[in-house]
C-alpha cells in the first residue's frame, strides 16, 4: 500500500489539473502500435471524458490498427491512419511511448498545439513536452495510465480495465521482462477482479 501512495504523488499535479479543466486532447502513440500505447490512449480518452465530459478526445495513429489489437474495447474509434490536419483546432497533443514527437510520425507536431503531454516509461524518453511525466519504474504507459485514475478518484470500470490490462501484458511481455514489479502484479490482480476477458487479452 506504501508503494500505491508513493506512485499515486508522483502523478503530476500539472497533468491532472489539466484533465480537469478539460479541452480538446488528440492523443497519439508511437507508430505501429502495440497493446500498450492503444490501450493506454483509449483508457485515457475514457478518463478525460468521464473527468471533463464537456471536453473532445481524439485517440489517433499513424498507422493503421493492427488485426491483433481488433479484440480491445473500442478500437474501432481510433482515428487511424491519421493526418496531420486531422489535429486542427485541438489544445492539446498527447505523445503515449514516444521518446521524442516524431515516433509519432507527423500527424501531432508539438508547434501546433497550445500545450503538449509526454507520458512514458522508457528511460531513452526525452521532457520535450509543456508537461512530462517520465516513470522508468513503471513496466507499461498502462500501468501509468492506472495511478492516473487513482490519482483523480475515478474507479475503473471493465472496459477500461481491459485496455489497461491489455497495455501491461503486452509490455511485460505475459509478466516476463525485467520491468515488471510487484506492483505491476497489484495492479494485474485489480484489473482481473474486475473480469476483464485475460484469455483473450493473453492472445495480443
Amino acid at each position: 500500500l506504501g508503494l500505491f501512495k508513493k506512485r499515486i504523488k508522483a502523478v503530476p499535479a500539472r497533468l491532472t489539473r489539466a484533465i480537469k479543466n478539460g479541452g480538446k486532447f488528440f492523443i497519439v502513440g508511437h507508430m505501429r502500435p502495440d497493446a500498450d500505447t492503444m490501450g493506454s490512449g483509449l483508457a485515457l480518452a475514457s478518463l478525460i471524458k468521464r473527468v471533463s465530459p464537456r471536453s473532445k478526445t481524439i485517440v489517433a495513429n499513424a498507422s493503421a490498427v493492427p488485426a491483433q489489437l481488433h479484440c480491445l474495447p473500442r478500437w474501432q474509434t481510433v482515428l487511424a491512419p491519421a493526418k496531420p490536419q486531422d489535429a486542427q483546432g485541438m489544445d492539446y497533443a498527447v505523445y503515449l511511448e514516444c521518446s521524442k514527437p516524431e515516433r509519432a510520425g507527423d500527424i501531432a507536431k508539438p508547434k501546433n498545439f497550445k500545450a503538449t503531454i509526454n507520458i512514458d516509461h522508457h528511460k531513452s524518453a526525452l521532457p520535450f513536452a509543456t508537461i512530462n511525466w517520465i516513470d522508468a519504474g513503471a513496466s507499461s504507459n498502462a500501468e501509468q495510465i492506472y495511478f492516473l485514475y487513482q490519482a483523480m478518484k475515478v474507479e475503473l470500470r471493465r472496459d477500461e480495465a481491459s485496455l489497461l490490462y491489455a497495455g501491461m501484458v503486452s509490455d511485460t511481455g505475459r509478466f516476463q521482462y525485467s520491468l515488471t514489479t510487484s506492483v505491476t502484479h497489484l495492479v494485474a490482480a485489480e484489473l482481473l477482479g474486475l473480469g476483464v476477458p485475460f484469455t483473450q487479452i493473453n492472445e495480443v
